[in-house]
């Protein structure tokens, strides 16, 4: 069974346990005017948790990313600071509440130093809010090169039972001043020798290469990967 397919379990999972959570939810109102915390609780996480995989997923339906080597963008960021005359009677809780609710589910890019590649720059999606004082983030990288970048379906539904020694990524914390614009892909640029990120394989990872050739018409391009010197056309 190929990652993809596992993916679509998860989500399929999830879809059901929200199923489940909003009938009882909707018994509970119609039997006691109200139902628990725990279970609209539940509900909102389970929300948030399929919320946040579709959008990794659907950044990463791309098939080529281009390796840009011009300085990037800063993303917008975010203060708890506010303009408003309304807003200064907002309690810390509010402040704090309204910045996770802005923050959360932003695409961006950040940088990250590879042991093998160096410094590169990956696309992301924000998680969640870290730590207000310390002004970081928990983004999830949508183009995983590595195993440990792929994100970990568990974990966005709070049930991965193996924590810090999990193989795939639980988030990686930035700080939000390092939040970069996301790298939309261009295939209009598309040259020959031009670096890029394509998916290949079954294990949805993404690996460095090189165009080889171009064919516009046909939406395909050549690419010789780095690692293992092979060619294959990825279509655009």
């Amino acid at each position: 069974m190929t990652d993809s397919q596992n993916d679509n379990e998860f989500i399929e999972t999830y879809q059901t346990q929200l199923k489940v959570v909003e009938d009882a939810i909707l018994r509970q109102e119609e039997e006691e005017g109200i139902a628990s915390a725990e279970l609209r609780q539940l509900r909102s996480d389970l929300r948030e948790a399929l919320s946040l995989f579709n959008t990794v997923n659907s950044n990463n339906d791309d098939s080529i990313i281009i390796l840009d080597d011009s300085e990037p963008t800063p993303c917008v960021t975010l203060s708890s600071e506010s303009d408003s005359s309304d807003d200064e009677d907002e309690t810390d809780e509010e402040i704090e509440s309204s910045i996770v609710k802005d923050i959360a589910g932003t695409n961006c890019s950040v940088k990250i130093n590879c042991p093998v590649s160096g410094l590169q720059q990956h696309n992301a999606v924000v998680l969640s809010m870290e730590s207000i004082a310390d002004n970081t983030v928990r983004v999830l990288f949508c183009q995983p090169t590595r195993l440990d970048f792929k994100p970990c379906p568990h974990f966005l539904n709070d049930s991965c039972r193996f924590g810090d020694t999990c193989k795939f990524s639980h988030g990686f914390v930035i700080s939000v001043n390092d939040l970069l614009e996301y790298a939309e892909p261009n295939y209009e640029t598309l040259v020959v020798g031009q670096k890029v990120l394509c998916k290949q394989g079954t294990d949805d990872l993404w690996k460095l290469g090189a165009i080889e050739s171009v064919e516009n018409d046909n939406h395909v391009c050549v690419v010789r990967f780095t690692h293992f010197n092979a060619l294959e056309a990825i279509p655009f």
